[in-house]
């Protein structure tokens, strides 16, 4: 192998920001530099009491292996086996599968110094020590690139996702929509971008201090992350208001998720603080909005909401067709390209 190749590999991997698209240049540069018959990517995830959640986040050349222990679908026995011995000794792990009379590999991908948060399944017919040097090397790469992303992406208070990753993602929801129903997918799903505004936050830091307040947008997170999907995306929009953009059939099953929410804010006591509530203002993402345009839209329905007793949840749309909200007219010069 030569430096060259491996160079250039290297300059691929970075070259990226989705992390999708990390995962699948990491895992065809270790097909170039590491020949195997497969390699996947397993996002892990550790519930009590020990139990070892595994997630296919990406999986080059061979199928074989697609599906996800929560999914039900069980990886070889010897695998899982090896998998548990790696997350334990958090060490490269290297047999034979029995069935296959393959080589498999394992490489814990450390993150933060300690926690294991994937691990690198790779089979091939013979693992050298310099391969599984080249491969740990890579993953280290990975690992490190994926911490400085996630630290340029996240709010530094809650964690969640920033307000500049939210133009990205919507972006790039909006050119998936228009994809989709450009081949008009039977499959295709309609998203949904929510605006969550804390009621009366001024209140709470004016009467208990900023550093309440800041313990309630934290506890806010939480339960946005242990109420919606997992696969749901959570910013921080500014101050005390959210964002929430998820996947949804109908706007009826957006209400529910939206609703479910604002009911488990409502139920839940803040320490020191007590109770509060939220107001929600919710719109469609069309295949012909711009993300300016789609905010906007969910602004005005959470306008409407505090303006009409707070703690309830609204959708543009809805609202739209009911009269109580009126189309403004687009003035000349008003149109913003950039």
């Amino acid at each position: 192998m030569s430096i060259l190749k491996l160079v250039k590999r290297l300059g691929d991997l970075t070259n990226f920001r989705e992390q999708q698209l990390i995962e699948e240049s990491l895992l065809n540069s270790l097909l170039e530099l590491v020949p195997s018959y497969y390699n996947a990517l397993y996002q892990v995830t550790i519930s009590p009491p020990d139990t070892i959640g595994l997630a296919l986040t990406a999986c080059s050349k061979d199928e074989r292996y697609t599906g996800t222990v929560d999914e039900g679908k069980s990886l070889p026995p010897a695998i899982i086996n090896g998998i548990q011995e790696a997350l334990s000794s958090k060490e490269s792990m290297m047999f034979m599968e029995p069935a296959s009379e393959e080589h498999i590999v394992i490489t814990p991908i450390i993150h933060n110094g300690d926690d294991v948060e994937a691990v690198l399944v790779q089979s091939c017919k013979l693992a050298t020590h310099g391969q599984q040097q080249i491969s740990a090397g890579l993953l280290r790469v990975y690992s490190n690139f994926l911490s400085l992303l996630q630290e340029h992406s996240q709010d530094t208070l809650t964690g969640l996702l920033n307000r500049r990753t939210l133009d990205e993602k919507l972006a790039t929801t909006l050119q998936q929509q228009q994809s989709e129903f450009a081949d008009r997918r039977k499959d295709h799903r309609a998203a949904w971008i929510g605006i969550l505004d804390i009621d009366h936050f001024k209140k709470v830091n004016d009467t208990f201090g900023h550093l309440y307040g800041d313990e309630v947008l934290i506890l806010i997170s939480r339960l946005m992350e242990q109420t919606f999907r997992e696969d749901d995306l959570f910013f921080r929009y500014g101050g005390e208001e959210f964002i929430v953009l998820l996947k949804a059939d109908n706007p009826e099953q957006a209400l529910i998720a939206f609703e479910r929410f604002r009911l488990a804010v409502e139920k839940h006591h803040f320490p020191q603080v007590g109770y509060i509530t939220v107001s929600i203002g919710i719109a469609m993402v069309h295949d012909q909005d711009l993300p300016s345009s789609v905010i906007g839209q969910a602004d005005k329905a959470l306008y409407f909401s505090k303006e009409n007793g707070r703690n309830q949840t609204n959708l543009y749309e809805e609202l739209m067709e009911n009269g109580k909200l009126e189309e403004e007219a687009i003035q000349d010069g008003e149109i913003q390209f950039f």
